[in-house]
Formats: C-alpha cells, structure tokens, sequence
C-alpha cells in the first residue's frame, strides 16, 4: 500500500540544500548546487512519486550551460509506458529538407491522447545507415510521446547527440540493502529496493535482430515511399510475429529482384497486367488494352508500373495481393 504522508518530491532536499538550490530546482531543475546526499534523495523522491524503479536508472544527470539538469532513459520510458499503459496509435513517416520525421500519437489508460515528433538527418545516408537512423527517428519520436503524456518536461536520451557540448554526469551511488541505518531506511522506502513485481519485458536478441534486418530492408531504396508508408503503417516492433516472419521470407527476393533492372521491369510489367486483367470486365475495352499496352513498353520505368498498377488496384477499393 502506498504512504499517503509521502512528502513532495523537492521536501527532502531541504534538509542539506540552500534555499536558493531549492528554488534553482524548482525554477529550472538545476541540481548543480545540490550535494551527494540531496541528489540521491530527490532522484528517489521522483522515482517514488513516478512509481519507477530507481534502481534500474530511469534517470541520469546531463550538464548543459553551467546547469545539471536530469534527463530520462530508456527504462524511464520503458516502465512509463507500462505503469500507464501507454499505447502508439499511429505512426506518421515523412521526409523533407534531407530529414527524416516521424510524428507519434499515443493514448494512455485513461483514454487521453498526445502525439510528439522525433526527426533526424538523412540526407546521403543509404544502406545501414539509413535503415538505423530510420529507427532511431522512430524510437526518438515515441519516448518523447510518452514522456509528453506522462506529464515529464525532461529530455531523453535519444536526444543528447544533437546537444552540442552536453556532458553526462555521474549519478551518486544509491544505497544498498545492506546498508539499514535509520536515516537510510527513512529515505529509501522498503518496496523500491524490492524487484519490480513485473519487470518489463527483454525483447530476446534474435527477435531484435530479425527487427533490424526488417528495417533495414524496408528503408532499401529498391522499395517505393508509398510501400515502405504501408510496411511502416503500423511499428515493426508491434506487429504479430507471423506477420514479421513472413515479410521476411518475402521482402528479401522483391529487393534483390529490383536490383536487376530487366527483372525489375519485367515484375513491375506483370503487376500492371495482373491488375488490369483482375478488372477487364469492370472497365471499357479500349482502356484495358491501353493499359496492356502500356505494360508492355520497354521504355517504362518500373516504378512508375507500380505505382499505376496500385492506383488501378485501388480504383476498384482492393489491395495488391
């Protein structure tokens, strides 16, 4: 059962800090003033008032123009969404200026929405490089969603290699288990050095890996933006293992087959064909052969097929298969 009487998170610093500290913390989270002992208390105080685990370091001190400020972590955010069950609901991808921009909407327990942006330079990037900062982008974009719903004004760690001459700092020890003194037992509550009673859960390495491979195939420029839109429609890391498994047996030969460009053309060709001849009897003779006539061009470019061949499909309110 919580304790009611908890004081609030700035109370407990009072004890071994100025008044002036406490109103630089306060005004502008500034922990620079603060000693050893103040620090460890008000990072606790925060975790309990957050129901964090301040043993997993949900939060780390980062100096920035003469002030220690904390910023949070992937546990942070991790255990955020878990004790809120904060949820993505949509996932925006676009690319403009050499950036790529995501933009994430999420809702929270109580039905309340928000929706934050993460971008990221692309420009000249291709391959794995392009693929990674394509997860970063997106993972940037929902921490800082979550952190938003979750009422936090704080940086995340995602952020820190775009701030110029930001320097992390080390966090105080906290206290261990066996260190009981009464002043101890005061300052870290029992339950917060008790394991987390559902942990969140490790994504196991070769899941992670097959993720990656995903993603870095989806942002393979053998792709077009309007498939690598529908791929990335829904985040890969939420998608059902099947789905993820069977995009993998399959996505692998579409990019290898378009980095030839006869066999490219000649794919793109036959889904043009395949589409039209789907719908031969929901479309004027002329313009069925017109569009056979158009997948036969040699001339064509195979993006464009697909593209045409989308646009027909979807004419008719079906999907490619």
């Amino acid at each position: 059962m919580e304790n009611q009487n908890t004081p609030a998170v700035a109370d407990k610093p009072a004890a071994s800090a100025s008044v002036d500290t406490i109103q630089r913390l306060v005004l502008g989270g500034d922990l620079s003033k603060m000693d050893a002992k103040a620090r460890v208390t008000y990072y606790i105080q925060l975790c309990e008032s957050l129901k964090l685990n301040p043993y997993t370091q949900p939060f780390q001190i980062l100096r920035l123009s003469g002030k220690e400020v904390l910023y949070a972590t992937k546990s942070c955010t991790e255990q955020l969404r878990k004790q809120n069950k904060v949820s993505v609901t949509k996932l925006e991808h676009r690319t403009e200026n050499g950036l790529m921009v995501v933009t994430c909407s999420v809702k929270d327990k109580t039905g309340r929405t928000d929706a934050s942006t993460g971008a990221v330079v692309i420009e000249n990037m291709k391959g794995e490089a392009l693929a990674n900062a394509y997860m970063k982008c997106e993972t940037k974009a929902k921490r800082r969603a979550t952190l938003s719903i979750c009422g936090l004004g704080m940086m995340d760690e995602s952020e820190l290699d775009t701030i110029k001459d930001a320097e992390t700092v080390p966090m105080p020890p906290l206290p261990t288990e066996q260190e009981t003194s009464a002043e101890v037992v005061q300052q870290v509550p029992a339950q917060l050095a008790e394991p987390v009673a559902e942990a969140t859960p490790v994504v196991l390495k070769a899941e992670e890996a097959k993720l990656q491979k995903l993603v870095q195939l989806i942002a393979s420029p053998e792709l077009d933006e309007e498939e690598r839109a529908v791929l990335l429609a829904v985040p890969v890391d939420q998608r059902p293992a099947t789905w993820v498994e069977n995009t993998l047996a399959k996505l692998p030969s579409v990019v290898q087959e378009r980095k030839d460009p006869k066999k490219a053309l000649e794919a793109a060709q036959k889904q043009l064909r395949t589409a039209a001849a789907r719908h031969q009897k929901d479309m004027p003779d002329s313009a069925y052969q017109a569009i056979i006539l158009r997948a036969g061009a040699i001339t064509a470019k195979p993006a464009e097929l697909r593209a045409e061949a989308r646009a027909l499909l979807a004419q008719f309110q079906l999907q490619p298969a």
